[in-house]
């Protein structure tokens, strides 16, 4: 129970940070999507994984999918 806990603790946190950052695009469910911080600590969402995007792997903090519930899913932490 411990364990489901800290992991409903560390979802419940990066949904908050995400909900909270920048986006600018609508994001579409089941579409992957990858947060950055920047050196202001602004978070932000981008299309564009660290291989794909010209500021590599940079602020980069992790890949993350929008479930039908209007959830992110972590797909992958840096």
């Amino acid at each position: 129970i411990k364990d489901q806990a800290e992991s409903l603790a560390e979802d419940v946190m990066w949904n908050e940070i995400i909900f909270n950052s920048e986006l600018r695009f609508k994001p579409v469910m089941g579409k992957e999507y990858h947060l950055y911080v920047k050196d202001t600590g602004k978070y932000f969402m981008s299309l564009y994984g660290p291989t794909e995007c010209s500021w590599g792997d940079t602020g980069y903090k992790g890949t993350f999918r929008l479930n039908y519930d209007n959830r992110w899913e972590i797909i992958k932490l840096s």
